[in-house]
């Protein structure tokens, strides 16, 4: 079983945060707005990447964020 070092997290928290701005735009043409409280958040980018329930993984996922985006985790 891989760990989390073995997964490239920052690549799949930049497709989240890109996906983020896609649909932000979407969904604003519409009339609409994302849920501030998911995207992007670091809890969106949790849930939206798949780490197996594996806390390491999920902790990783929430570091690769805090690092792109000078968030905390």
């Amino acid at each position: 079983m891989s760990g989390p070092a073995d997964v490239d997290y920052a690549g799949q928290v930049r497709e989240y945060l890109a996906y983020c701005e896609d649909a932000r735009g979407q969904i604003e043409a519409c009339g609409g707005g994302l849920d501030p409280r998911y995207h992007p958040s670091v809890d969106g980018a949790v849930k939206m990447i798949p780490h197996q329930s594996d806390r390491a993984r999920a902790d990783a996922i929430r570091l690769a964020f805090a690092e792109l985006t000078g968030g905390t985790s």
